[in-house]
């Protein structure tokens, strides 16, 4: 190849590596001046270049997906809380490639006798049948005799690509189980990448009375 005409594949290869901004690139022949250069070489580099730019189109368009906004509202008035009553259950999501569920979750109670209690974010991958703990951090609050206490919580946990979740927020008694009179709850649920903290959904479910 003349020198010319070598000069201007590497500028190509320069000008489409500048496109892969977001990507690694590793480029299988390098060359210098003298060097004779076969048709193979030069298209192994143009595929390494092309692969990448098309991972990094496949995850800018994964970034720029609009948020996704499930809502859901009631009144379930008083509950027993005992651990089981899993609260403000999200419509399912079916995760992509590489994402991560950031749950962020909310849940006020009021009971006539003084209780301690926790929130705690649980999920759904068989449709809401039964629901398994998220790690995370947690609290107790206490409830005055006939008050209102709120404790918020968030976790995070991988999803797996082609799985569909359900996400809801658990009170737990510190000690056996009380009769919440009344409840409310919130949860919010991010889908990220798990290299980004871009987010891309968000699923939010909320349910409660006055």
């Amino acid at each position: 190849m003349k020198p010319m005409q070598l000069r201007t594949v590497l500028l190509a290869i320069t000008a489409l590596g500048l496109l892969v901004w977001g990507a690694a690139v590793t480029i299988p022949n390098t060359f210098t001046n003298g060097d004779i250069i076969s048709a193979s070489q030069m298209n192994a580099n143009f595929a390494a270049v092309k692969a990448a730019v098309d991972a990094n189109e496949s995850a800018v368009a994964t970034l720029k997906k609009g948020p996704t906004v499930h809502y859901t509202e009631d009144g379930p008035g008083g509950i027993t809380v005992d651990g089981t009553a899993n609260l403000c259950q999200t419509t399912a999501y079916t995760a992509g490639a590489n994402e991560r569920a950031i749950v962020s979750t909310q849940v006020s109670l009021t009971a006539t006798t003084t209780q301690s209690f926790s929130g705690t974010p649980f999920y759904s991958a068989d449709g809401g049948t039964t629901f398994t703990y998220i790690n995370g951090w947690f609290s107790l609050a206490t409830i005055p005799a006939n008050g209102w206490t709120s404790v918020s919580t968030t976790a995070a946990m991988d999803l797996t690509q082609g799985s569909s979740y359900v996400f809801a927020v658990t009170p737990q008694a510190s000690g056996g189980s009380f009769s919440a009179t009344s409840s409310r709850c919130h949860v919010t649920v991010q889908i990220v990448p798990r290299d980004s903290a871009q987010t891309l959904s968000i699923l939010s479910g909320q349910k409660g009375d006055q």
